[in-house]
C-alpha cells in the first residue's frame, strides 16, 4: 500500500489531539487542546471552516458523533464530556456527562446510545447512556 501526501492545514492550532470526519463526510472536526476548542475544516482543502468551545471548553481532548449527529467532547480539565447539538458546522451546547467521569481523554459515542469515557485520572472505564431531554 502507498499513500501520498497531498496537504497541510495552515489553521494555527496548539496540539491538535484527536480528528473525526462529520457524519455527511464534508469537514473535519479536529479537537485543539491548546485553545480549548474544536477546529472545524474543510475535509478537502483543510482550510478553517469555523469553531466551538472557545468559551467554555478546558483540555478539549476527543470528539465524536453519536447517531443523531450530536457531538461530544472528553472534556479532560473540567472532568467532562460536553454534548452539542450541530447544525451543519453551527455548534449549541445542550448538556454534558459528568457523573463518575475523570480526567476524560478518549471517549467513543457508540450506536447503541452508549457513551464510554477514558480517562487519565481514573483507573476504570466509564460508560452513560444518554436519556431523552
Amino acid at each position: 500500500m502507498r499513500a501520498n501526501f497531498v496537504a497541510t492545514s495552515s489553521v494555527n492550532m496548539k496540539n491538535p489531539h484527536d480528528l473525526k470526519l462529520s457524519p455527511e463526510s464534508k469537514h473535519l472536526f479536529v479537537s485543539d487542546v491548546g485553545n480549548n476548542r474544536v477546529a472545524i475544516l474543510d475535509a478537502e482543502t483543510l482550510a478553517l471552516v469555523s469553531s466551538f468551545g472557545s468559551d467554555h471548553q478546558s483540555g478539549t481532548h476527543d470528539v465524536d458523533f453519536d447517531i443523531a449527529g450530536r457531538a461530544y467532547l472528553a472534556d479532560t480539565d473540567k472532568n467532562c464530556v460536553t454534548i452539542y447539538d450541530m447544525s451543519g458546522t453551527q455548534a449549541k451546547l445542550v448538556g454534558e456527562l459528568s457523573e463518575r467521569v475523570r480526567g476524560p481523554e478518549g471517549m467513543l459515542a457508540h450506536p447503541n446510545e452508549s457513551i464510554y469515557v477514558g480517562g487519565v485520572r481514573g483507573r476504570a472505564m466509564s460508560s452513560s447512556v444518554r436519556t431523552a431531554s
